[in-house]
């Protein structure tokens, strides 16, 4: 009878439970599947059999004597060696100091005068080179403050009395208890004396004109930094419970010059609004939420303004009746009215004053602005000239507080900016009232005459030149090469251990590497895990470059990974060999485990299944290793599953292995481990159940892993896994061509079979496709964005039991398509294949790449000096060639016209460059070429493409940038055409041979 397992009720319309597991210990009633079928046992008569008390006696009577003939034997002892010491430290050598004249070398020669120009050389300007901390908001309890120069502001001499920095012109705003030390004659640090009180905003000032280094160098840049922690609502956290309205009574809120905020203009936040506030930090420990109060103001407080929370004495706690004999105070500053701070290019700026035709603008305001507030019509660029200058307004989100703006500016010519008051907004509502009695925000723009970056190409009739700027790098000098390797890897002590390698000497002829056999003698030192020198001695490398030494361990050498030190002394070259050292014993018995059903296993989405997995262990003397520890270990993950004579067609997850591969990985599901614990019955098996429900829409691999321990500690694994389908049937497909076209079909053979490779019919195949992509945009205020687009398109196929159907569908976007394949059972189960990746060229999308979303902000008045390298795409036809095939190759090129070379690299060996073009207009070339048998088993291919792009900001009759592009990749070529065709002559096949006789045989 079989065991009843659950049934698992579900609505026809919810989803169906995911795919999970469990292990139980099997029981008689699963057992009785097998019994009908189990064989006799081949060795009943060493059947396990427990002795009497006289069997034993008789037993030990008959050892007895041995075992007292062996200890009276003459031996010392039976006490293995005392393990071989640690190695002492090395001599302590005692030489004078300073060293004596003649032990000096002098490697250079400088007279006293040329000593005293060199001194007199300028130091360059005064800067701050980094103040720490750098932070805007400080989330940490801060107690220090560093500021760093670039040159030496105090003498050394002047170190230990400590020089005030206030007379430097440093000083730290509002003041806090704490000193100012110099840590070097260039960087100063203030250390507080507790920590700097929390929802303060402290400002680092410095007086250029006071601020002069010990060289008499005055400081040229100010650091512009504040550090604040505004926080609208105020949380109080105590080191033990309150009463929060107790505690309430005693707050009270000063502001400007000493007034104070009466408690009732106050009011205490509710649990659930401190929950959403704060939740970080009453989660941090479970007794938070007894130790807090949290409350915020009935009134707008004022603008700019500086605020101090006093708590005072006699504040009572709820745990005792002591209460607070001191009062305690943080301060916080309100924000400020929304103004411009800066702005790039800047006149003032001696950084960066100008910047060239077309280079884009931008404003920094000190509060963040509200996106929906920005709108391009509010911005006014003057002068205006024929053409339009304003060309597009930028913000985001991760740069809340910057504008940048797109422009069509023109050399020589100075742009004043205004912008509309009243309707640019913060994110705390206030509106931005440009004052004109400021000074005007004005970018200066110079002629473009930057220096030129990139390849200088000309054309006259057929002949082309072109002029690249190649940097010769020196050739790898000649090497040695070295392969060693042990007979065994792990050895006891006592044992022998054998050590053979070759040596071959490198040698960098031109582009060829050409080995020889090293000829010499190497000397080797043996050591132990603890670095204890076992032996040392020599071996000569004879006509083949090759060597074989043999050593013995000592008994008591220390127990791990010992080494061998190979060196060729005349050569300078070096190698080192690893062996394992361990002590073990002889294994007293044997494992295995096996899988009592060989039958097919599929997930369900509604009842329970089990497969029962038994581990055995067996004593090499004879009989059973009952009564022993068993610990299994159970692991589940997904996987993939070809069946049968498919392999031509892809199932499971698969993505593009040339163009994208590189930014996508696959991930199996791993599923959670299980454990159990049991023991061996006494024909030494154990038994288990796994049992697994819900459905999954991949294969999944459980595998099974059972250590069994015997009495003397000896542990031994075995193993066993087994596969669950998805579904009675798997979804196949292939492309016909590796890459598609816009606006061209792309076709694929779908095929769907049964877990044995037959081809099912009248099976409703369903695909999704799902291409990827962005355009730039203007938004309703006039903004440029990147706008997401896809093209979705869902298709169906009914499957045929005599062919693979095709499948077409018309992609709409160049750039990358994932396409999905499923297919489903009488029992609605899924099995999905998919194919992320699939690259389609053509478009004029412009495309962004994801991984530079979360690139941090870089310095606004950072300048781009140089051509970008830019990717290009290689699509080879196939996955692997052999020798003589043709090969074709899709470049996918992201700009047009362009030149291009492609090399063809073996292990250093460089074809003749093979060069294509792409013409204006499109974005690919096709080239083709021979494989030859000298590039197995792989070479890698190597493309270069140059050309010109239009400028990201466009300029009025301004030439296109220099643009280049570069990739490779790598291609294997099948060994199959060195493989040997062997017969064997069969003639007198009749004849009969005894042992030792001889017949010589032609192959």
């Amino acid at each position: 009878m079989q065991p009843k397992l659950k049934h698992r009720l579900h609505d026809e319309q919810s989803e169906p439970p995911l795919f999970d597991f469990d292990i139980d210990e099997a029981n008689e009633a699963d057992s009785e599947t097998m019994t009908d079928v189990e064989e006799a046992s081949l060795h009943d008569d060493l059947q396990q059999q427990t002795l009497t008390r006289i069997q034993l006696e008789q037993l030990f009577s008959r050892a007895s004597s041995a075992l007292v003939a062996e200890s009276t034997n003459d031996q010392e002892s039976f006490k293995r060696k005392t393990t071989i010491k640690v190695p002492k430290t090395s001599k302590m050598i005692t030489t004078p100091f300073p060293p004596p004249q003649s032990d000096r070398q002098e490697d250079f020669d400088i007279s006293i005068e040329e000593l005293k120009q060199f001194a007199q050389r300028p130091a360059g300007q005064l800067i701050i080179d980094r103040y720490s901390p750098n932070d805007k908001e400080i989330y940490y309890a801060l107690s220090t403050v560093t500021l760093t120069f670039n040159q030496p502001m105090i003498s050394i001499s002047s170190l230990d009395e400590q020089r005030n920095p206030e007379d430097l012109g440093i000083s730290l705003i509002p003041k806090v208890q704490g000193q100012w030390r110099w840590i070097d004659t260039k960087t100063v640090q203030f250390e507080a004396k507790h920590r700097f009180p929390y929802s303060t905003k402290y400002a680092l000032t410095v007086d250029k004109i006071r601020c002069v280094s010990a060289i008499g160098e005055v400081l040229q840049y100010l650091p512009d930094e504040i550090v604040s922690t505004l926080k609208p609502r105020c949380f109080l956290l105590f080191d033990q419970k309150v009463h929060m309205n107790e505690i309430f009574k005693h707050i009270c809120v000063v502001h400007g010059d000493g007034i104070t905020m009466e408690n009732k203009e106050l009011e205490l936040l509710d649990e659930d609004t401190a929950e959403n506030e704060f939740k970080w930090y009453l989660n941090q420990k479970e007794g938070n939420r007894q130790e807090y109060i949290a409350f915020t103001f009935k009134n707008d407080l004022l603008k700019a303004t500086e605020y101090t929370i006093l708590l005072t004495q006699d504040c009572p706690s709820a745990e005792g009746p002591l209460k607070t004999t001191t009062e305690w105070s943080a301060e916080f500053c309100t924000y400020e009215p929304l103004k411009i701070i800066d702005w790039f290019p800047n006149i003032n700026d001696e950084d960066q004053q100008t910047v060239g035709p077309g280079q884009s603008w931008s404003i920094r305001f000190n509060n963040s602005l509200d996106h929906s507030a920005i709108k391009k019509s509010i911005f006014k660029v003057e002068p205006i000239l024929k053409e339009k200058v304003l060309l597009g307004i930028e913000h985001t989100n991760d740069y809340s507080k910057k504008i940048t703006i797109l422009n069509n500016s023109q050399p020589n010519t100075v742009y004043t900016l205004s912008i509309q008051p009243g309707i640019l907004k913060d994110v705390y509502g206030q509106t931005f009232e440009q004052d004109p009695t400021e000074e005007p925000i004005q970018f200066h723009v110079e002629e473009s005459n930057s220096p030129l970056y990139g390849i200088l190409r000309g054309e006259s009739g057929d002949d082309l030149y072109m002029e690249v700027d190649i940097y010769p790098s020196r050739s790898t000098d000649d090497v040695y090469v070295w392969h060693v390797f042990n007979d065994r890897g792990l050895y006891r002590p006592k044992e022998d251990v054998h050590i053979k390698g070759y040596v071959r000497l490198v040698k960098i002829e031109g582009e060829a590497k050409i080995p020889t056999y090293a000829q010499g003698v190497i000397d080797y030192i043996i050591s132990d895990p603890r670095r204890e020198q076992l032996q040392e001695s020599k071996v000569k490398l004879n006509r083949y470059g090759a060597f074989d030494i043999k050593f013995t361990l000592p008994d008591n050498v220390n127990l791990g990974t010992g080494y061998v030190e190979f060196r060729l002394p005349d050569s300078k070259s070096e190698t080192t060999h690893y062996f394992e050292i361990q002590e073990f014993r002889r294994p007293e018995y044997v494992v295995s485990s096996m899988i009592r059903s060989s039958t097919a296993y599929y997930c369900h989405p509604t009842v329970d299944k089990y497969v029962v997995i038994s581990c055995e262990g067996k004593l090499f003397a004879g009989g059973y290793l009952s009564d022993a520890s068993v610990q299994w270990i159970v692991q589940a993950e997904s996987t993939t599953y070809t069946p049968a004579n498919r392999s031509d067609y892809i199932f499971g997850r698969a993505q593009s292995f040339s163009y994208f591969s590189r930014r996508h990985t696959q991930n199996n599901i791993s599923y959670p481990k299980k454990h159990f614990q049991g023991k061996t019955d006494n024909k030494g098996q154990h038994e288990i159940r796994i049992i697994y429900h819900g459905i999954a829409q991949e294969p999944i691999i459980v595998r099974a892993l059972a250590a069994i321990t015997d009495l003397n500690s000896q542990t031994q694994e075995t193993g066993r896994d087994f596969l669950i389908h998805p579904c009675r049937y798997y979804v196949g497909f292939r492309y016909v061509k590796s890459c598609g076209k816009k606006g061209e079909p792309v076709r694929t053979e779908v095929i769907v079979t049964d877990i044995d490779g037959n081809l099912i019919n009248d099976i409703l195949i369903q695909c999704e496709v799902i291409g990827y992509g962005k355009e730039q945009k203007e938004d309703q205020n006039g903004l440029t964005i990147f706008e997401e687009i896809t093209d979705e398109q869902k298709l169906t196929v009914v499957s045929s039991n005599k062919d693979a159907v095709i499948l077409d569908y018309i992609p709409k976007l160049g750039g990358r398509y994932n396409i999905s394949y499923s297919v489903k059972d009488e029992q609605g189960r899924l099995a999905m294949s998919s194919y992320k990746n699939y690259y389609v060229y053509g478009g004029k999308e412009k495309e962004k790449d994801n991984d530079n979303d979360n690139e941090k902000e870089t310095d606004e008045h950072e300048v781009n000096s140089y051509v970008p390298m830019d990717s290009l795409g290689i699509i080879p036809n196939a996955k692997s060639y052999g020798p003589e095939d043709m090969c074709e190759l899709l470049i996918i090129a992201p700009f047009s016209p362009a030149n291009g070379l492609i090399l063809l690299d073996c292990d250093g060996q460089v074809s003749q460059p093979i060069g294509f073009q792409i013409e204006s207009g499109k974005d690919s070339a096709t080239v083709e070429f021979k494989i030859s048998k000298d590039w197995i088993p792989n070479f890698t291919v190597h493309a270069e493409l140059i050309g010109s792009t239009p400028r990201e900001m466009k300029v009025t009759d301004s030439p296109y940038r220099p643009a280049i592009a570069s990739h490779s990749m790598s291609l294997e070529v099948s060994r199959d055409f060195y493989k040997l065709n062997v017969s064997v002559d069969t003639y007198e096949s009749n004849k009969i041979y005894t042992p030792s006789s001889t017949r010589i045989k032609h192959f």
